[in-house]
């Protein structure tokens, strides 16, 4: 009865480093596109004239989406590979993103810095 399971395939440094790089660019555009969502939505889909309660609680239900998507980004891989006992590689893939996100935040610091 073990024939039709996949061989379980090598989870190599190179590959998740790759995913948490992946996963932490794919965060920061995310947060970028929320960002431009919450400074330019109001007057760009609202005009001046929409009640500001509607606004904000608009905004609120845009946050938690979007906490619940950021939370799948950032640890969806890294709870796989840690439910299937691969403990150090989903805590490295964790750390990964992480550092990713903190260079992107470094790195805007550093340009606001500069304008």
């Amino acid at each position: 009865m073990m024939w039709f399971r996949k061989k379980e395939e090598e989870i190599t440094i190179k590959k998740m480093a790759e995913i948490a790089i992946g996963a932490g660019t794919l965060e920061f555009i995310y947060i970028m596109l929320i960002a431009w969502l919450f400074f330019g939505a109001q007057n760009t889909f609202f005009g001046s004239d929409a009640p500001e309660g509607f606004y904000f609680a608009l905004m609120l239900i845009i946050l938690v989406i979007s906490a619940a998507i950021s939370g799948v980004l950032v640890l969806g891989y890294p709870a796989y590979l840690i439910y299937i006992k691969k403990i150090r590689e989903g805590i490295f893939t964790l750390v990964v993103t992480l550092i990713t996100l903190m260079v992107y935040f470094i790195l805007g610091l550093i340009l606001v810095w500069l304008m």
